[in-house]
């Protein structure tokens, strides 16, 4: 979602190889910063904390009739507002992973030069027992996303026929005090330069709020993420997702054509469709759409069921 790739494993480390809702410090492709309260974006003098067990804050609009429990100013409800911000630091981390993924040099892999280059160091990329290794050490600031910190490991397992790509995360962080766990397995296509993943995600993040008190989240499904190599810019065409949350509510979560400029950290178009709750007469769907006020002031536009559209603002800004 976290609002690149360049030399795709060129030392491999770009995929860290590489999304939200993640990456410290975030440059160019929307998505990562350090997930304390100054979290996300020196550059965009903008912060979100990723962490999903915050509540939302004030909302701009009065609006919705809602019959699902107290209502804020805005119509939503506590429990609406709080998916709502589920879903944005979801794709947070998103965008955070596949800068990282970028930052690692996966296109030079995706265009079948498998050159190692000894002198890159962030993030060093070696072949180790039919894996390529793309370390980020104890923390540093790859080419692509200068301003962006990352740490940690992503051993890469390729098929050199079908030219698809497992990565697996080892003790790997996108934000201080946040660590990621798990999967991505995904093709990747170079053509001029923008690097394409056509990915299945399976990762787990686990950290601490800001009282200290720890999470666990969980993002898994499929996504398409583009990453301009020349910009740093990230967008996701579609992606049908599901994320949980640390009280363990899962919500469905479809993007469609979001743009993130990595240093702004928040999307600014874009739309994100939010399921609530079983098929039938309780289910919510909320439609959740980015403009360019969202990276500026932390607000985004929300509809309820098709009711009338109501501005929110995120939790965690400050502008």
């Amino acid at each position: 979602m976290v609002k690149n790739l360049m030399v795709l494993l060129a030392g491999l480390a770009v995929c860290a190889f590489v999304g939200a809702s993640g990456c410290q410090n975030q440059q160019a492709p929307s998505g990562a910063t350090t997930q304390t309260d100054d979290d996300f974006s020196e550059v965009a003098d903008v912060n979100f904390n990723g962490d999903p067990t915050d509540t939302p804050d004030d909302v701009t609009t009065d609006g919705l009739a809602d019959s699902n429990g107290a209502a804020d100013t805005n119509g939503l409800t506590a429990e609406q507002e709080d998916a709502v911000n589920s879903a944005v630091a979801m794709i947070d981390r998103l965008a955070g992973l596949f800068a990282a993924l970028a930052a690692g040099d996966l296109s030079s892999l995706a265009s079948g030069d498998f050159t190692l280059d000894p002198t890159k160091t962030c993030p060093s990329i070696s072949y180790e027992e039919g894996l390529f290794v793309v370390d980020y050490g104890d923390g540093c600031n790859p080419i692509l996303y200068p301003e962006s910190t990352f740490s940690g490991i992503m051993y890469v397992d390729m098929d050199l026929a079908e030219r698809t790509f497992t990565i697996t995360f080892e003790e790997f962080t996108l934000y201080e005090g946040q660590t990621t766990t798990g999967t991505i397995e995904t093709t990747v296509t170079l053509e001029d330069d923008v690097l394409t993943f056509e990915a299945y995600v399976d990762v787990v993040h686990v950290g601490e709020d800001d009282e200290g008190q720890p999470y666990q989240v969980h993002d898994v499904g499929d996504v398409t993420v583009e990453v301009d190599l020349s910009t740093g810019e990230i967008f996701i065409p579609l992606a049908d997702m599901s994320t949980t949350d640390q009280t363990g509510e899962v919500y469905a979560v479809i993007l469609e054509d979001v743009h993130i400029d990595w240093y702004e950290v928040l999307p600014d178009s874009g739309k994100c469709t939010l399921v609530l709750g079983d098929e039938g007469i309780d289910q919510v769907i909320m439609e959740i759409t980015f403009t360019d006020d969202t990276p500026v002031n932390g607000t985004v536009i929300v509809s309820v069921n098709g009711s009338r559209p109501v501005t929110m603002s995120l939790d965690g800004i400050e502008v």
